[in-house]
């Protein structure tokens, strides 16, 4: 039961992480240079310079996050922050899948012995590297911000990195959970051998 509600947690948190972390714009922020004032859009990936923009459309200028210690401005970011932010974003999504992939089989096993509970404590710790990774993202991308001298604010915070908040949050709801299913299933294990001895030891 326990399980379940840890996988019908896990799913859609998933879906949520892939889709923020492929959101462009997580910060937004301005710079002022050669006396202009140039707005920046900050994502996991690529950092953009919205060079000009109307109503209609916006032209910008974006670099990748692996280009951004040769580019015109190495300088104006902490390249190793950005750089384990967009790190831990991927092993975070590659570890969901595996996590996903995971659940399938454990679903498919129906035998409550100790290699369906060793199945399962792997799948507990493989989640809560899983938490730490997602937790990781959004806390450098935060400490970035600070670290380049810019006011952090919710009006600079955009709707991906408050999607990003929320998967970790129910990453570890999901880990909660499925921690508890295997604490449950060790101690009916237990009982149970305990209660097969005390059987063998009356006859």
């Amino acid at each position: 039961m326990f399980f379940l509600i840890s996988f019908l947690w896990l799913l859609p948190t998933s879906f949520l992480f892939f889709f923020a972390i492929l959101s462009p714009n997580w910060i937004t922020f301005t710079k002022l240079e050669s006396n202009e004032v140039i707005l920046v859009q900050r994502g996991i990936f690529s950092i953009c310079y919205v060079l000009s923009s109307n109503s209609t459309y916006e032209t910008k200028q974006c670099v990748p996050m692996i280009q951004q210690r040769t580019s015109t401005e190495p300088e104006r970011w902490i390249y190793g922050l950005a750089l384990g932010c967009a790190s831990m974003a991927i092993i975070c999504v590659i570890f969901s899948i595996i996590m996903l992939f995971l659940s399938g089989i454990y679903f498919q096993l129906r035998r409550h012995n100790e290699k369906k509970l060793r199945y399962l404590l792997f799948m507990c710790l493989l989640l809560f590297i899983i938490v730490g990774a997602s937790l990781s993202v959004w806390a450098l991308l935060i400490s970035e911000t600070y670290r380049l001298g810019i006011t952090a604010n919710h009006r600079r915070f955009n709707w991906p990195i408050w999607l990003a908040i929320v998967s970790t949050i129910g990453y570890l709801v999901s880990f909660i959970t499925m921690f508890s299913s295997f604490l449950i299933i060790y101690r009916r294990n237990n009982n149970m051998e305990l209660h097969v001895h005390r059987l063998r030891e009356k006859f």
